[in-house]
């Protein structure tokens, strides 16, 4: 009769364990009835071989205890597997999901990107309304010499419908302190303001060619491959227009004439 019973347990706890596997595995995973039946059936001939080989704890405790014994372990087994399956699969799952999902775009730029290098600067503004002109070449110098990469005025209209003018020197981030520093001493402004800018520069090369007046260095500026810019070095020709007393205009031409004839000496 107990064994009649415990089969019936059996058999019970063998419905409801599909009925939670139904639910919560086999429509996730496409498990079938069949599938499902050799898996509780694994845990079952598990539970056979490592709880009661050659029969040591029906010796023990009787038959009744082993088979309680098995339903239990049985029920626990597939039901954790039913409850935690989805849990446990869907991990697996997502991490060889993880290393199988991946995505590589292969291609080449549409558009040629110019040759040069980008720079991050700072750009110093102080507006002046009542500095005697005669201090900004003097300011314009001492800027340069501070560092300043480069320093310009711009004619504006201030308040008080004054004309003014618009101070600003460009510099590198770590110099802004000093440039600042400087413009609150040279000049008569009560304020600056500050921020930073994007500056991307061509590269430069330089060669010398040689004219009637002398060597004079021409700097050339490339993007892609290409000659974009040439243009003879001010300093060298307006020291040969001085030396040889020739308009300065002169020596500039003779210098582009000289660069295209090829005429240049290293």
């Amino acid at each position: 009769m107990t064994l009649i019973f415990c089969i019936s347990v059996l058999m019970f706890i063998d419905r409801v364990n599909i009925s939670i596997a139904a639910k919560y595995i086999m429509p996730e995973y496409g498990l079938s009835d069949v599938q499902m039946g050799w898996i509780f059936s694994a845990f079952v001939l598990g539970y056979a071989i490592l709880q009661v080989p050659g029969g040591r704890l029906g010796d023990r405790f009787g038959p009744r205890w082993v088979l309680a014994g098995a339903i239990f372990w049985w029920s626990a087994f597939t039901a954790v597997t039913a409850l935690a399956g989805e849990l446990f699969l869907t991990g697996i799952i997502g991490v060889v999901g993880s290393f199988i999902v991946v995505r590589i775009l292969i291609g080449e730029a549409t558009e040629e990107t110019v040759a040069g290098f980008d720079e991050e600067i700072a750009v110093i503004e102080a507006n002046l309304d009542d500095m005697n002109p005669q201090i900004y070449g003097y300011f314009l110098e001492k800027a340069l010499a501070a560092g300043a990469l480069d320093v310009y005025t711009t004619p504006v209209q201030m308040k008080k419908n004054r004309p003014g003018t618009l101070l600003t020197v460009l510099c590198k981030p770590q110099d802004t302190n000093t440039l600042m520093s400087l413009i609150f001493a040279e000049t008569t402004t009560f304020g600056a303001r500050t921020y930073r800018a994007q500056r991307r520069t061509l590269p430069r090369e330089f060669l010398k060619v040689a004219t009637a007046f002398g060597d004079v260095r021409i700097k050339i500026s490339r993007a892609n491959g290409r000659i974009l810019h040439v243009a003879p070095e001010y300093d060298d020709c307006r020291k040969l227009a001085v030396e040889k007393s020739v308009p300065l205009q002169r020596v500039i031409s003779e210098a582009l004439r000289a660069y295209e004839a090829g005429g240049k000496t290293h």
